[in-house]
C-alpha cells in the first residue's frame, strides 16, 4: 500500500509552522528542530526540507508568488542565513547534499 502525503512528510520530519522558519531566532530554531548530530544544534536536513515545504505551501496559497530564481538564490534567500543563524552553516561540508 502506497503511503499518504501525510505519512511520507511525517517520516520526512516536515511539519506546518505558522511563523516563517526563515525569520526566526536561533532559539526558536533549536527548540523546533533540535540537532540529529553533536555535529550541529539543529538537524540541518530536516530544517531545510520544512523551509522549502514551507515556501511551496505559501506558493499554493498564493501568499507568495512562484519563484523565478535559480536555486542558488534559494539558497542565499532562505537556507543559507536560516543555517547561519542557527549555527549550523557548514564551510567544509555541501550541505545541500543533506536534503
Amino acid at each position: 500500500m502506497k503511503a499518504s502525503l501525510d505519512d511520507r512528510l511525517k517520516a520526512a520530519g516536515i511539519r506546518h509552522f505558522d511563523e516563517l522558519i526563515h525569520n526566526q531566532s536561533r532559539e526558536w530554531l533549536i527548540k523546533n528542530f533540535r540537532k540529529g548530530s553533536s555535529k550541529y544544534p539543529v538537524n540541518v536536513a530536516c530544517l531545510m526540507r520544512n523551509i522549502i515545504w514551507q515556501v511551496r505551501e505559501r506558493i499554493r496559497r498564493g501568499e507568495k508568488p512562484p519563484l523565478n530564481e535559480l536555486i542558488r538564490t534559494f539558497w542565499y534567500m532562505y537556507i543559507k542565513p536560516t543555517l547561519s543563524r542557527a549555527g549550523a552553516l557548514a564551510y567544509d561540508v555541501d550541505q545541500i547534499r543533506r536534503i
